[in-house]
């Protein structure tokens, strides 16, 4: 922002800066800020007047009544195409190990549409190998460090099934986990499932980060890297593609209601409603 303010305006004195001035410099800022960033520019400015006015270096609040605009934030989500998503799988199943645990977690998020901190909140029994289930529960605050948390609603408890390959590579992990851990001679004692083995839970930067790795290493997205949300947001694009019902997608991803689902894939739900018209109108032809 300083700088901005610094280009546009110089050492030009506060008394030689009127209001048409001032609108412009925000309307030329607004071209690539979004309207809440520009607000904040104008209100930061607009505070730094006050001892200005006070002392009557100035006699008028340039800042006044000025038009804030800018771009509307982009909503479209971003997610991995399928073919994307099975290389991003398959490398991670063949690469993890508990001291590239990430790699676990992102082929686990890429399965089960899980959050990032519901997965760091998962303990082993959480984990039922029978039933081929996972029962979330619980979150890991992995920035603070404070230990477990609530999930982010009520309605994020559930238990999801689970596919058998993934089921596998999470019996995998606690057998490898175990081992280092004994010959290390260290207890999990609260019985994490992504703890490494320097005994730490990556947090979402490590995740992040190790993602970004896997699409560098497969040539995936270009160098514009999508963040470890973006898997979540590929396993509800993958099930809504396969036709999977809208009620379903928002149970298993722990949504409180179908409409903050449908809010969030509006795009996907709008090709799968053509396709179905398209469908419908075919039955008659």
């Amino acid at each position: 922002m300083e700088k901005f303010i610094l280009k546009h305006f110089g050492n030009t004195k506060l008394k030689k800066i009127t209001k048409i001035d001032y609108q412009k410099m925000l309307d030329e800022y607004a071209q690539n800020h979004v309207k809440t960033t520009v607000s904040a520019l104008n209100g930061a400015i607009r505070s730094s007047l006050k001892d200005a006015l006070e002392e009557q270096i100035i006699s008028i609040d340039f800042t006044r009544d000025a038009i804030i605009s800018g771009e509307k934030k982009s909503k479209e989500i971003k997610f991995f195409e399928l073919d994307e998503a099975n290389k991003i799988r398959s490398y991670c199943l063949s690469k993890a190990s508990v001291y590239s645990i990430t790699r676990y977690e992102i082929a686990l998020a890429l399965a089960t549409g899980l959050r990032y901190a519901e997965i760091a909140g998962l303990t082993w029994n959480d984990i039922d190998f029978d039933k081929n289930t996972i029962d979330v529960n619980k979150t890991y605050d992995y920035k603070k460090r404070t230990g477990f948390k609530p999930t982010k609603t009520a309605s994020s408890v559930r238990i999801l099934d689970v596919d058998q390959i993934t089921m596998k590579m999470l019996k995998h992990l606690k057998i490898e986990q175990a081992k280092v851990f004994l010959k290390q001679k260290y207890s999990n004692d609260i019985n994490y499932v992504f703890m490494n083995g320097r005994h730490q839970i990556p947090g979402d930067a490590a995740a992040n980060k190790a993602l970004g790795n896997v699409q560098t290493k497969l040539n995936i997205k270009n160098g514009n890297h999508l963040t470890f949300h973006a898997l979540r947001h590929t396993h509800a694009s993958i099930l809504i593609s396969r036709d999977i019902s809208l009620e379903y997608v928002s149970a298993r991803l722990g949504h409180s209601s179908t409409l903050i689902t449908s809010q969030i894939y509006v795009h996907l739900l709008k090709d799968r409603k053509e396709q179905d018209a398209k469908e419908a109108v075919s039955i008659f032809n």
